[in-house]
């Protein structure tokens, strides 16, 4: 799974708001969505990493996702929340170490 499940959540839930077009909160998940969320500081509260790796309780995309986010903005994704299959997509490759998809030789 890892990111390559991730990118399916992404592409499902996220793009709406974060592509290249709209880019919500400065975030553009189009491009490479990995570069865009791993070690990156949020721009909205540079105080707040988007992604941990290993850490899931240190990351804002899963505050957001999860609810807990506190007074950092709304939860995501807006106008619905993510089941809690994809919610677990997420947590578990930030918790593995957030590494990019594996490609075939």
């Amino acid at each position: 799974q890892g990111f390559c499940a991730v990118q399916q959540v992404i592409q499902g839930k996220c793009l709406q708001c974060h592509s290249t077009a709209v880019k919500q909160g400065g975030l553009d998940l189009q491009k490479d969505a990995h570069a865009a969320l791993v070690n990156v500081k949020s721009s909205q509260w540079p105080a707040e990493m988007r992604v941990v790796p290993g850490h899931p309780e240190s990351s804002l995309l899963i505050a957001k996702v999860t609810g807990k986010q506190g007074g950092l903005g709304v939860s995501m994704p807006q106008g619905g929340a993510l089941s809690s299959e994809e919610v677990a997509v997420l947590v578990d490759w930030v918790q593995s170490g957030a590494a990019t998809c594996a490609r075939a030789p």
